[in-house]
């Protein structure tokens, strides 16, 4: 008895149960098959009222008048049969493996006992098979999903080791040997942005010079523009002025222009002074 409820006490032989009608089935102190736990207490359960055996008919039954119920025989239980609202007394006590599968299939004999193999009383026809408890399923089940899952593991880190030596060596056996890298990402990509500016630099300066050029040149064809303007303008104005002298004295400006000719073709054919003739003075 624990806090006023009878539970199961570990145990190795009935003497060790010291509650009534306890046997100790499976190492544990549970009532024995005939009785059953009724208001903490091993008992006989009530299958009937009486006040004479004539009142208890069911069959193995038996009259308790001074309690004024019906009670199962010892060596019987009290069980709801299959297809029936009533109670009926099922005999559990035995002799033989053979008494109690007669009576409650799966059920064998233990101490003159019928015990099913969940080491409970039969509690009908034929024992109920023992449930597996969910939360130790779950475990088993966890625990084998997770060898699994190692083990699963293990053989691919296995496998790929085992590719990498394979082209490891083949590597050197070829002459290859694997190569590092002399520089990390960071200075990798350090040196990058070091490229990429020199780069820049580089465009930047080449298109300076390229307009640089391109301005020298502009100044040169205008400046080499005008003085070609200038001299056409010389000319022209020069042509121009002969022109008017000519109009206006033909006959004094033919002496003129012919002598400023003369001076030139003979200053430019032999080389030295030619002294001036006596038409170079024209009074106008």
């Amino acid at each position: 008895m624990t806090n006023g409820s009878c539970e199961p006490v570990d145990c190795l032989d009935d003497a060790e149960c010291s509650e009534d009608n306890m046997r100790c089935i499976g190492r544990r102190c549970r009532c024995a098959s005939d009785f059953d736990l009724v208001e903490n207490k091993c008992r006989k359960s009530k299958v009937g009222e009486c006040r004479e055996q004539l009142d208890c008919f069911l069959n193995h039954s038996t009259c308790l008048a001074d309690e004024g119920r019906c009670v199962c025989a010892e060596g019987f239980r009290a069980v709801f049969m299959a297809g029936s609202a009533d109670r009926a007394c099922l005999r559990v006590s035995c002799s033989t493996d053979s008494d109690c599968e007669a009576t409650s299939a799966g059920a064998t004999c233990v101490r003159g006992l019928c015990v099913c193999p969940d080491d409970q009383p039969p509690q009908s026809a034929f024992c109920l098979l023992p449930q597996p408890n969910r939360f130790e399923s779950q475990g088993v089940l966890g625990v084998t999903k997770l060898v699994t899952y190692c083990l699963g593991l293990v053989i691919g880190v296995g496998a790929f080791a085992a590719v990498l030596v394979t082209l490891l060596r083949a590597k050197a056996s070829a002459g290859y040997e694997p190569s590092c890298p002399d520089v990390d990402d960071e200075e990798a990509a350090k040196r990058l942005d070091e490229e990429g500016a020199i780069m820049a630099a580089v465009a930047a300066l080449r298109d300076r010079y390229v307009l640089e050029d391109g301005q020298e040149f502009e100044e040169s064809a205008e400046a080499y523009a005008g003085d070609m303007a200038d001299d056409m303008y010389s000319e022209e104005e020069r042509r121009i002025d002969r022109m008017f002298v000519r109009s206006v004295f033909p006959k004094r400006s033919d002496g003129l222009f012919v002598s400023t000719h003369g001076i030139n073709r003979g200053s430019s054919s032999s080389g030295a002074a030619v002294a001036p003739s006596s038409r170079t003075t024209v009074d106008i």
